[in-house]
């Protein structure tokens, strides 16, 4: 447990995440480079939003979770019931400012920038390195979610899949309720072309879809 102000404690909680995750060595024309498995400016992205977004009528407690197979950053402030990230990537929302002040303080100090930015952001940060991502909420606050890209499939698949067809499939396999529309925001392709990944898959039978188009869901097939 940690206590402080917010500009101590955003530092305090992206070192915490950063010395425990993963890193690889690239190189480069003069020197190694040091890569972090999920990119440090989205962690900080969604740090600094759960500090900003935070209901202080309580005493707030943003926690962070690192597991195996993901990171997870809990905002104890309440999203939109009718929206989600997505709607903010997609739709050029403005954020809700529950706390103007300090979101006024964070954007004079460069900590954040235009409102209801931050999730795009987030999102262009992890395609640029192949790094998918989930949310949930809960009925008093967020969980924003990195996928670790360092944990293995869990289940064996009779085909070898191509790098497009591996992160649609690890999408579905984080989210088997994922519709084809998010599918292609998170990649940054139509969602022909997420269907034409998604027709891939099913014939190389590693998913399958149970129920309808609208309101089904999609099932790992276990080899």
């Amino acid at each position: 447990m940690l206590e402080g102000n917010i500009y101590n404690l955003v530092n305090a909680a992206l070192d915490y995440i950063l010395n425990r995750i993963n890193w690889r060595g690239e190189i480069g024309a003069r020197k190694r480079k040091e890569i972090p498995e999920i990119p440090e400016e989205a962690i900080r992205e969604i740090i600094v939003n759960a500090f900003a977004h935070a209901d202080y009528e309580t005493v707030p407690e943003i926690e962070i979770g690192i597991h195996p197979g993901k990171i997870e950053i809990y905002n104890p402030g309440s999203f939109p019931d009718d929206l989600t990230p997505l709607d903010f990537i997609s739709r050029n929302l403005p954020s809700y400012k529950r706390n103007k002040l300090i979101l006024d303080i964070l954007f004079r100090s460069k900590d954040v920038e235009k409102s209801g930015t931050g999730f795009q952001r987030v999102n262009d940060f992890c395609k640029k390195q192949n790094v998918t991502w989930n949310y949930r909420k809960e009925a008093y606050g967020f969980f924003f979610e990195f996928i670790r890209t360092n944990v293995q499939i869990n289940v064996q698949i009779n085909a070898e899949l191509t790098e497009a067809e591996q992160v649609i499939f690890n999408l579905i396999q984080n989210n088997e309720g994922i519709s084809k529309a998010e599918m292609a925001i998170r990649i940054g392709k139509s969602e022909k072309t997420v269907q034409r990944l998604i027709s891939s898959l099913m014939k190389k039978q590693v998913i399958e879809r149970e129920g309808s188009n609208k309101s089904g869901s999609w099932r790992i097939k276990k080899q």
